[in-house]
């Protein structure tokens, strides 16, 4: 099997019609940092394309803090029950009047 390995390390790329708005943000970015233009672009290129990589759906659920109570979460119906999704039933809730 050939494998062709591409060099990447002198590519350049061309944005072209670039909005006032972010050339101005842009440069103030390289003020605040002290870097050049093409270090400030390759940076904001490599955060949003290489390390803000989607997070897997059960990562998420991980890193949601285990707080409060089942009751808190529970969906209160307009005529005066819970509905119970663990349980699949309806439960009255005796904390709303009726």
């Amino acid at each position: 099997m050939n494998q062709v390995l591409h060099d990447h390390s002198n590519c350049s790329l061309i944005v072209r019609n670039v909005d006032e708005a972010i050339v101005k943000a842009l440069k103030e970015r390289e003020r605040r940092h002290g870097a050049s233009a093409e270090a400030e672009h390759r940076k904001i290129l490599e955060q949003v394309l290489l390390q803000l990589a989607k997070k897997v759906l059960c990562q998420v659920l991980r890193s949601i803090p285990n707080v409060g109570e089942d009751s808190d979460f529970e969906r209160l119906q307009e005529d005066n029950t819970t509905y119970n999704y663990l349980l699949d039933t309806k439960v009255i809730n005796p904390f709303k009047p009726s």
